[in-house]
């Protein structure tokens, strides 16, 4: 109950927590595979994958250099994208994605919660030592 934004309902009672492991990507929409956008952590610039609200499928020319930066780290722990504004190669894991899209070793999904709170959040990305991503959605 400490974990969640909204624990009012006296009744309710937490669903499955999945543990996955392995070197992967996360989404939380439906049907999306791939991020909206990365901003370069290097430059700060914004590349746009998919122009909502112009558009609701990513630039596959875009997305290519990243897709294949993900595939070599998934495959090889190590992988990187090219930023279309400062040129740099920048490994995947340091570029800072859309809110509905993460790379991550580690991954939980809870069944049926309501969102978890900001300070549960907080508390386990500082027990976990990494940097964290909190996204819902419904797959």
């Amino acid at each position: 109950m400490r974990a969640v934004d909204d624990a009012s309902q006296s009744d309710w009672l937490p669903d499955p927590v999945a543990g996955i492991v392995g070197l992967d990507y996360y989404v939380a929409g439906e049907g999306v595979d791939t991020a909206a956008y990365a901003v370069c952590p290097r430059c700060q610039s914004t590349t746009v994958i998919i122009n909502y609200p112009e558009e609701f499928e990513p630039d596959l020319e875009v997305w290519q250099p990243f897709e294949d930066g993900i595939a070599a780290w998934k495959e090889a722990g190590e992988g990187s994208a090219p930023c279309s504004h400062c040129g740099a190669s920048v490994p995947v894991t340091q570029w800072q994605w859309g809110p509905s899209f993460a790379l991550g070793a580690l991954a939980f999904d809870f069944w049926n919660w309501p969102s978890l709170s900001t300070r549960f959040c907080a508390t386990f990305s500082q027990q976990m030592g990494h940097r964290t991503v909190d996204h819902g959605g419904k797959i």
